[in-house]
């Protein structure tokens, strides 16, 4: 659940809708603020790029899944810096989010990987 092996296609996919999942989460958590709160129009922009990032991993994007996780990072890097935020409930679920991230891009390497390898072996006529 919380490493999924991405040694078969199946185990890939796990980590793919791991990072689906994250992503599409923090957007929705993100839209739910602007939405309460009214944070300002350039947290819709967050939503956005949030949401398309989910879209190209779900589409096993390898360059959405890094893109996610590095937006991910440097989100908590600046809420922690510029809020001086401190709880450990935050922390928490940026790290469980961060774990799922790094599951979605070991899932799209993985799955580009099983995939090549895939037709490798099926157009290899020694076999």
């Amino acid at each position: 659940m919380w490493w999924p092996d991405v040694a078969t296609i199946k185990g890939a996919q796990r980590g793919i809708e791991q990072g689906v999942a994250a992503v599409g989460l923090a957007a929705a958590g993100t839209a739910l603020v602007v939405i309460l709160r009214w944070v300002g129009a350039w947290a819709w922009v967050d939503v956005a790029i949030l949401l398309a990032a989910a879209y190209g991993i779900q589409l096993r994007s390898r360059v959405a899944a890094v893109f996610g996780l590095v937006w991910h990072v440097f989100g908590m890097v600046l809420k922690m810096i510029a809020v001086n935020q401190k709880g450990k409930t935050a922390l928490a679920i940026g790290l469980l989010f961060l774990v799922y991230l790094i599951n979605g891009v070991r899932g799209t390497f993985a799955y580009r990987r099983l995939r090549v390898a895939e037709a490798k072996t099926a157009s290899d006529p020694s076999t």
